[in-house]
């Protein structure tokens, strides 16, 4: 009886430190998914919404912004595989000094207003050697 006490003080400290251990990866498991199907979708999207109509400079490519959200947002839930209520996604594009798209950043909030977000910079060249 002398080191019960004890004994029952270390039981609840382990079983404190794995219940937190848990939750805390079960965080960053819903955090690594959220955006990893973020960067999923955004190349699928970036890729399937090419404007090759507009390709008349080399190493440039034009992708419609309309399409590009409405796709994006429709592969996002497609690939999201977590029950998580999305609240809102917003986006910023960088252009350069003519208009021509750089990156897209992407910002997805959800219910609880933890905020995701990711940047697409993707090469979309094509080579013909």
């Amino acid at each position: 009886m002398r080191g019960f006490i004890l004994t029952m003080v270390m039981v609840f400290i382990a079983f404190y430190l794995s219940v937190t251990q848990m939750f805390i990866s079960m965080e960053s498991f819903k955090r690594d998914s959220i955006i990893l199907a973020m960067i999923e979708s955004a190349k699928v999207a970036s890729i399937v919404n090419l404007d090759d109509s507009a390709r008349v400079e080399e190493e440039y490519v034009d992708i419609t912004d309309v399409t590009f959200e409405e796709g994006f947002e429709k592969l996002f839930h497609k690939n999201l595989n977590l029950n998580v209520k999305i609240k809102d996604i917003s986006y910023k594009y960088l252009r350069d000094q003519k208009g021509k798209l750089k990156a897209v950043k992407i910002k997805v909030t959800d219910s609880n207003n933890a905020e995701y977000q990711t940047v697409l910079k993707e090469n979309t060249t094509y080579t013909t050697k």
